[in-house]
């Protein structure tokens, strides 16, 4: 009878082994596939944040675009006034030089 008890003690401890052994394997496949997610999740975050900078960057890059638009024409239009006036006074300029060149 006590080699029965003795017997069944050792038999209890190997099976309480066992599952102490079969629930440190699940908790490493937990966190090993925990891992796996969180990696996952990571990388998923970093490229919707660097499609959302790429996004916010073009956004910035139109409105500034927009805002020196009118600048832009204005400056052109000055430019094709300052234009006009140089070609309208460089007969006078050339016949200037021309005189002066001529009257020495």
């Amino acid at each position: 009878m006590a080699l029965q008890v003795i017997d069944d003690i050792r038999q209890a401890e190997a099976e309480a082994e066992a599952i102490e052994q079969k629930a440190a394997e699940q908790a490493r496949d937990i966190i090993r596939q925990a891992r796996h997610e969180a990696d996952a999740l990571i990388a998923e975050s970093e490229k919707e944040s660097r499609r959302k900078a790429v996004e916010m960057l073009e956004r910035a890059k139109a409105e500034a675009e927009a805002e020196i638009q009118p600048e832009l024409r204005a400056n052109e239009q000055r430019c094709d006034q300052l234009k006009g006036q140089a070609l309208s006074r460089m007969d006078a300029a050339v016949k200037l030089i021309l005189d002066r060149l001529g009257g020495t």
